[in-house]
């Protein structure tokens, strides 16, 4: 992406690996749902006027320039998904974070066997993405997006099944906000209210769930 062409006064993000929960919560703050309850540390953030976007918006050239307030919504799964790496900094759109004058982050996470229950289940929902029109110009589109989710869910799922491995994925990010010298990050678990980890940190330096720490276990850094 170009450098110079977003300028952005401030930029909040949402992150967390695939179904913790990022889409309810994002729905909720724009008010296409009921908006959830939030701590002090989130209740007093004022979204109005915001822009909310989507990383994988952000990949299209032709796209219009952003708005100096946004939301972006950001799944940390996407530099495996897309990009076959962990390597946070192979992912253009994670470029905005550099590029705003004020990064507030909100991380979510649940785990791992959660994740891989919600993602099971919502595996078996996917080919609504092959209705989700009923003209039969935008049926090809609509093939192609399922199929690329399903893909994309084929490769969360044995790291959803390691729960050391996806902590270390949640660490790769951690050190991507840290890089990108955010002003407050957040790391919240929705099912028990949004509550804040590890306050007064910048990020959480234990793991937030039980991993094997046997010797052998864990698979390194890809």
């Amino acid at each position: 992406m170009d450098g110079n062409r977003d300028e952005i006064d401030r930029l909040i993000v949402i992150a967390g690996a695939s179904c913790t929960g990022k889409t309810t919560l994002v729905e909720g703050l724009r008010g296409a749902t009921p908006r959830p309850a939030l701590p002090p540390e989130l209740g007093s953030w004022d979204m109005s006027g915001f822009t909310f976007v989507d990383a994988i918006g952000l990949a299209d050239p032709k796209r219009a320039p952003l708005p100096r307030r946004c939301v972006l919504h950001y799944d940390i799964f996407r530099p495996v998904t897309f990009h076959d790496t962990t390597d946070f900094d192979s992912d253009p759109a994670l470029g905005l974070l550099r590029r705003s004058a004020r990064l507030d982050v909100l991380t979510l996470w649940e785990d791992p066997a959660t994740l891989l229950a919600r993602s099971l289940s919502r595996r078996r929902r996917l080919w609504r993405k092959v209705a989700r029109r009923s003209s039969l110009s935008a049926l090809g589109r609509n093939v192609r997006n399922y199929r690329g989710a399903r893909a994309r869910r084929r490769k969360m799922h044995p790291w959803f099944a390691d729960p050391d491995r996806l902590w270390q994925l949640y660490e790769g990010w951690f050190d991507a906000v840290e890089a990108a010298r955010a002003d407050s990050h957040l790391v919240v678990r929705p099912s028990e209210g949004f509550e804040v980890s590890d306050p007064g940190r910048t990020t959480p330096r234990t793991p937030l769930w039980p991993v094997d720490a046997s010797p052998g276990a864990r698979p390194g850094r890809e």
